[in-house]
């Protein structure tokens, strides 16, 4: 599967990690910072949809991550109001669960089996802050 990075429904981005290469995660990282930087600058926060349907990246491309994360800073995590990853594999939801006992993740983060119940959090984190609830994506639609 070829990457995704779509920021068509900003503030709410979209992405998936294609083939889980280092290339990918550089790409999928500098699009990120760009929005992040861009929100900042525009004083909203940012929606991300992660699809991680179909596989778990190897561990070289989950090392990569962890390094990339580290090396953010405060405001850039706190530019993100909701992280939302769609897993259609019970068991890997139930790693990634795991893992988010032990380490906290740095924004709020949910993990849903399908890309409905990823609208769904994000149109009640709308309600909940009080903002106008936005357009439902066209790439939300073809799921």
């Amino acid at each position: 599967m070829p990457i995704v990075l779509d920021d068509s429904a900003w503030p709410i981005l979209h992405h998936s990690l294609g083939d889980h290469s280092c290339e990918d995660f550089e790409r999928f990282g500098a699009w990120y910072l760009r929005a992040v930087k861009r929100a900042i600058a525009e004083g909203v926060l940012v929606y991300v949809v992660s699809d991680v349907r179909g596989g778990v990246p190897g561990q070289e491309i989950r090392r990569h991550a962890v390094r990339w994360l580290a090396g953010l800073d405060a405001q850039q995590f706190e530019a993100c109001a909701l992280s939302v990853i769609v897993v259609d594999d019970p068991l890997l939801r139930g790693v990634i669960t795991a893992v988010n006992w032990f380490r906290r993740p740095t924004t709020p983060q949910e993990i849903v089996d399908a890309y409905e119940a990823a609208w769904t959090l994000i149109v009640e984190d709308h309600a909940r802050r009080r903002l106008p609830v936005p357009q439902r994506p066209g790439w939300l639609l073809s799921r």
